[in-house]
């Protein structure tokens, strides 16, 4: 969400009223025969359907009817991730409906289900595992050793990341993966799944859209980082098999999360291919994998399908979530926006103010919702086309251009001169004016920064070729005992080609070092930053190794 003051993005509507009974543009009379106050088309609520009872769009039931089309209980992945991780994350009071969009019995409360690093570790310190409302009642001292133990153990996690590593030395860490085998057994069955389907269950019926809870996908996230340092774990024990399993299985987690409908979705779903990739590298040059395992294990990375794209997340899971939050506006008025309020933030007094301007300028002034609907629509069609374009350069070009329209149009919704301007002008049907004016306030609160979202999926994209390059450097390696002086020797044998700098549409840059090597991308900066990545100037995309600490 775009951060900016609820109040002055609505400073146009607050002289509003005044200017309408002023200037005699309020007409007092109501027709005999009151005019819809929407259109239900394509071009407004985009989808047609299911309608509530008052004729309004249910954009929760209408997303949940297009993710889990073609989705059984039998190739659905989150009936048997749920065994993995279980219930606890969903809503006691939502759990019966959930289970029932998602086609299976409740699961108990209580089981074999996946601890978390945070879980283990408070057991280890205070002897059990205590909720949230438990802990806060212990005893300071106690609460403060949870603390620097978990600090403690979360920088071992660190160092297990970019290293192959033997249980003796972190001995927590191996306890984790220990306690979590039958879990992660599991999870190795459920990735084999090709669908992920997780029933959307509003909590808040003003904005349903927005208060729709995403239960899962911090545990999925966790799932990973446990899938990331078995990995390098088994490297050092030379399970090759057991690598490759994980490594396969990180990744097909990444892509069944990257199927939901929002941003947020996809930004998990790449975190988590992210951390497949980090550990493939380590696993590739510590792992001391045969040419033939290293060949089957490309294969089966190359098998996988594609993560789903961000911009399909844009183009139907957010649009659906401005196009509710706009029909929460037409069904409760200006208490239909209560949720986008705590969205945006602000301090009480700020709130208060926002709710007097928005109760009378919806409630006595807007009118033509098709035009609030039209524009936002306008707008996600623009994203949707930008994050379309075939190359990285046409992308950050169409997201500049619809950046500084943003900017422009944001400067225009908090003007009040030309509020006053637009209203006056002959010709223009001030509830349009008003309706366009709330549409511009709606989009600068609810579009995403897609740009930067569409970023961190190209940097995926690139770390993904570079994996492969990896495993082909790894595979000469064990043959020819050293890594090439440039990679074009691994061509053919190791690579049908080196692929291109997504960034650039140029080779990518490799450089023998000592002890390993350093693959990388320029990055989006388009700047050769010698394989640097620490901040927003250095953002190549790669890998070194040994990664150096």
């Amino acid at each position: 969400m775009r951060g900016r003051s609820l109040t002055v993005c609505l400073v146009g509507l607050i002289s509003l009223i005044a200017l309408q009974k002023s200037a005699g543009m309020a007409d007092e009379k109501q027709p005999t025969k009151s005019k819809p106050l929407f259109s239900i088309s394509k071009e407004t609520t985009y989808v047609t359907g299911p309608l509530r009872k008052d004729g309004t769009v249910d954009y929760v039931a209408a997303l949940n009817a297009l993710s889990k089309r073609g989705v059984t209980a039998e190739n659905n992945a989150a009936v048997l991730l749920y065994q993995v991780v279980g219930p606890g994350s969903i809503l006691a009071e939502s759990r019966d409906e959930y289970f029932r969009h998602l086609g299976i019995a409740p699961l108990p409360i209580q089981g074999n289900y996946f601890v978390t690093l945070d879980q283990l570790v408070q057991q280890a310190v205070v002897g059990k595992y205590v909720s949230e409302e438990e802990f806060v009642k212990l005893d300071p001292l106690v609460r403060r050793r949870v603390f620097a133990a978990q600090e403690k153990v979360w920088k071992q996690f660190d160092q297990a990341l970019v290293r192959s590593w033997r249980a003796r030395e972190f001995p927590l860490l191996a306890e984790w993966l220990k306690v979590n085998q039958e879990p992660l057994k599991r999870l190795q069955q459920a990735v084999q799944r090709t669908r992920y389907y997780s029933p959307l269950i509003a909590t808040e019926k003003k904005t349903p859209m927005i208060s729709v809870l995403l239960p899962g996908l911090t545990k999925y996230r966790e799932l990973a980082r446990a899938l990331s340092i078995r990995i390098t774990m088994n490297v050092s024990e030379g399970k090759s098999d057991e690598v490759i399993a994980d490594s396969v299985a990180c990744h097909r987690l990444g892509r069944l999360i990257g199927q939901g409908p929002f941003l947020i979705d996809s930004l998990v779903a790449v975190a988590i291919d992210t951390m497949a990739c980090h550990a493939d590298v380590i696993a590739a040059h510590d792992g001391k994998l045969s040419p033939v395992k290293i060949k089957a294990w490309r294969e089966q990375l190359k098998g996988l399908a594609p993560l789903p794209t961000i911009i399909e997340r844009i183009d139907i899971g957010e649009r659906f979530s401005y196009l509710d939050a706009t029909f929460g506006m037409v069904r409760f008025g200006p208490s239909g926006l209560n949720q986008l309020e705590e969205v945006g933030g602000g301090s009480e007094d700020e709130k208060t103010r926002f709710r007097d301007i928005v109760s009378k300028a919806i409630l006595n002034s807007i009118s033509d919702w098709d035009n609030v609907m039209r524009r936002g629509n306008y707008w996600y069609d623009k994203l949707a086309a930008a994050g379309r374009k075939a190359t990285f350069q046409e992308r950050v070009m169409a997201f500049d251009e619809i950046n500084q329209e943003l900017e422009e149009l944001t400067k225009s919704a908090a003007d009040l001169k030309k509020l006053i301007i637009s209203l006056l002008a002959q010709g223009k049907k001030p509830a349009t004016v008003l309706s366009s004016q709330l549409a511009d306030i709606l989009i600068s609160m609810m579009l995403p920064a897609v740009g930067q979202a569409s970023l961190a999926e190209d940097r995926l994209v690139m770390n993904n070729r570079l994996v492969d390059v990896a495993l082909g450097l790894a595979a000469y390696r064990q043959e020819t005992r050293q890594y090439p002086v440039q990679l074009e020797q691994l061509v053919p044998k190791y690579l049908a080609k080196i692929p291109e700098d997504l960034f650039t549409g140029k080779p990518i840059r490799y450089q023998r070092k000592a002890q390993g090597y350093l693959l990388y991308s320029v990055g989006p900066n388009q700047q050769d930053d010698g394989g640097q990545r620490e901040n927003q100037e250095q953002d190549d995309v790669g890998f070194q190794v040994p990664v150096s600490q």
